[in-house]
C-alpha cells in the first residue's frame, strides 16, 4: 500500500505540474469531433441516472499548418463522476468549436480544459495519501504494537 501510495502521490505532483505548465501554453481553435457519455454500472435508485460514466471526447485542431486530434479533455484520471460529466457536456457539445491549449513544444500534446470539472485536481495525490496512511495504520495493527 506504501509504494502504491508513493506512487500515486508522485503521479499526483507530476499532474500539478503539467496543469501549471499548462496555464502557460498558447491555444488553439479546436472542434470537437466526438463527445459521447455512457452510462457505467449501477443506476441511481429510483432515477434513470447512472453513478458513473465513461467520457469520450476527440478534438481536431492545427497549429502551424500540421493538423492535430486528440482525446484528453483534462488533465489526471478519467472524468467519471456524474456531476464532472454534466458539469463538461453542459460546458462542450459533439461538433462545437472551441479552443485547445498546447504545448508550443510538443504541439501533439494538448488538453481541453486546464481545470478539471468541478475542481479536484489532485485526487490522485490524495488517494496516495490516503494508501500510506491506511498501509501504515494496518502495518502497526497487524504487527500487534496497537494490542
Amino acid at each position: 500500500m506504501c509504494l502504491g501510495g508513493t506512487y500515486l502521490m508522485f503521479l499526483g505532483l507530476k499532474i500539478k505540474k503539467k496543469i501549471a505548465a499548462a496555464r502557460l501554453w498558447p491555444t488553439a481553435r479546436a472542434k470537437i469531433t466526438r463527445l459521447e457519455a455512457t452510462g457505467m454500472g449501477p443506476k441511481v435508485i429510483g432515477t434513470d441516472d447512472y453513478r458513473n460514466y465513461m467520457l469520450r471526447v476527440s478534438y481536431d485542431y492545427e497549429v502551424k499548418d500540421q493538423q492535430y486530434t486528440n482525446n484528453r479533455p483534462a488533465f489526471g484520471s478519467e472524468i467519471q463522476v456524474k456531476a464532472e460529466v454534466d458539469e463538461f457536456c453542459s460546458l462542450y457539445k459533439d461538433g462545437q468549436e472551441t479552443k485547445i491549449y498546447y504545448n508550443p513544444e510538443d504541439p501533439k500534446d494538448s488538453v481541453l480544459m486546464i481545470d478539471r470539472p468541478g475542481g479536484k485536481q489532485s485526487r490522485e495525490f490524495y488517494f496516495g495519501a490516503f494508501l500510506i496512511f491506511f498501509g501504515l495504520i494496518i502495518g502497526i495493527a497487524g504487527g500487534g504494537y496497537l494490542s
